[in-house]
């Protein structure tokens, strides 16, 4: 698999949902003890010389808990790059539009082994915690009712990434188009809250007057 192929693979595929629900616990909470090693730069050496990997430490004093217990105080560590340094470690699509960890940040540690996963959550699109908060309220439900879940969250969702996570997981779901396809429809009207056609899954979209029961599957 190409890296192009294998990032398209991830946008349509996978999110931070995938991960909420991957994690025993995820403990949220205002950055503590920021600090930031650089470990490479660019040549030559001087006042010019740019960053181009570093290391990001610091620690939850006092998590908050979106899954399972808290407990704390907790330090991490974060590895970060610059924007046109290729990725060299287990970093997936979705993280990249969350940035780098500043200390004026919230942090976002999913406990998945191994390692805990660190992401940085701020405000607005990059407001991490309230979604994964969402998610592990939905991923809670029971079986019968989460689908139901999942679709009010895809139109009441205030975020592009909540709504590609309601999306994935009811294609995921296997949910019937019936269900599925009023909700789609709805997003033309209002096209404030209507995924990007950049990012979001693309599902052939059958006419309602002729399916009456069909599952939507991703391939």
């Amino acid at each position: 698999m190409t890296f192009a192929s294998g990032r398209a693979y991830q946008i349509y595929r996978t999110g931070p949902e995938v991960l909420t629900a991957q994690s025993s616990t995820i403990l949220a909470g205002p950055v503590s003890s920021y600090s930031q090693q650089v470990l490479t730069s660019s040549e030559p050496a001087g006042p010019d010389e740019v960053p181009l990997t570093w290391v990001v430490t610091g620690s939850l004093e006092n998590p908050r808990a979106l899954k399972g217990m808290a407990q704390g105080p907790i330090s991490f560590s974060r590895n970060e790059h610059a924007v046109f340094v290729p990725v060299e470690w287990n970093q997936e699509s979705w993280e990249e539009q969350y940035g780098e960890l500043v200390p004026e940040d919230e942090v976002v540690l999913f406990f998945k082994p191994p390692p805990i996963r660190v992401l940085p959550s701020g405000t607005d699109e990059r407001d991490l915690a309230t979604i994964v908060r969402d998610f592990v309220a939905i991923q809670a439900l029971e079986p019968q009712v989460r689908q139901a879940a999942w679709l009010a969250y895809l139109e009441r969702s205030p975020s592009d990434e909540g709504r590609q996570a309601a999306l994935r997981s009811l294609l995921r779901s296997g949910i019937e188009w019936d269900h599925l396809g009023p909700a789609l429809d709805r997003f033309p009207a209002n096209p404030a809250t209507s995924p990007s056609p950049a990012t979001a899954p693309h599902t052939e979209r059958p006419s309602t007057n002729s399916v009456t029961s069909k599952s939507v599957t991703p391939s």
